[in-house]
């Protein structure tokens, strides 16, 4: 989980599920060099995600960017199962109306900025 991150709902880690996000990955040429023959989607969708750190291992040499965790699932060709626009908010702003009524749905919220991060915060304080 990165530093700029939020839970903001009870949630129970045991139930833990990996989420993509439903557009091309930021790194998409770097993965097709890698034989990967499925549509490469990215999987930095602001929540904390499962691995399997034996296989992380032994792809980890294959993590040429920032995006380790989009080119890991992609090589494993993990399930895309859960869609993270039914379970994250991503805010680079400050919050409004329609983030508004979408972060009360949202289990996880991640922040691009200063201005989104004290929002989130208020709206915490206020809120829960």
């Amino acid at each position: 989980m990165k530093e700029n991150q939020f839970i903001i709902k009870p949630f129970d880690f045991s139930y833990l599920f990996n989420t993509y996000k439903q557009e091309k990955a930021p790194n998409s040429d770097y993965i097709r060099t890698l034989d990967i023959k499925h549509y490469p989607y990215s999987w930095e969708v602001g929540k904390p995600q499962m691995i399997n750190k034996e296989k992380f291992l032994n792809y980890k040499n294959s993590f040429q960017n920032e995006y380790f965790l989009t080119t890991y699932f992609n090589l494993i060709e993990e399930p895309t199962k859960y869609n993270s626009r039914h379970f994250c908010l991503s805010l680079d702003k400050t919050l409004c109306c329609s983030s508004k009524a979408m972060i009360g749905r949202m289990t996880f919220v991640e922040v691009k900025n200063e201005a989104a991060f004290t929002s989130v915060k208020d709206w915490i304080i206020k809120y829960l």
